[in-house]
């Protein structure tokens, strides 16, 4: 239960950094897609989501809750290039990979 605890604060966390590093031109909202996987804590970013819009007319948050196979939403996102603009690479090596091709 801890690490789900901690697991919401640092996603909470990183979505509410958005609001100082985001720019915007002609008034429009800039709209940032998070996906996540892991429905245990959903509502709690449902809650942080709700929250970060309410505070920033500027920005869009838009969380989803991903299902299925992790490594295969990735690999369909590489294909299309279809990114979220926040998103969650384990293991280690899943890192190095993206950083080695220039995604992160």
């Amino acid at each position: 239960m801890k690490k789900k605890m901690l697991a919401a604060v640092l996603a909470g966390t990183m979505v509410m950094s958005l609001g100082t590093n985001l720019c915007w031109a002609d008034g429009e909202k800039t709209k940032v897609t998070m996906t996540v996987w892991n429905g245990e804590w959903g509502d709690q970013l449902d809650r942080t989501m709700e929250s970060f819009n309410s505070k920033h007319d500027d920005i869009e948050l838009d969380i989803t809750m991903q299902s299925g196979d992790y490594s295969d939403f990735l690999g369909t996102a590489a294909a299309t290039n279809d990114w979220p603009d926040i998103y969650c690479l384990t293991p280690w090596t899943q890192v190095q990979d993206f950083a080695e091709v220039g995604r992160i």
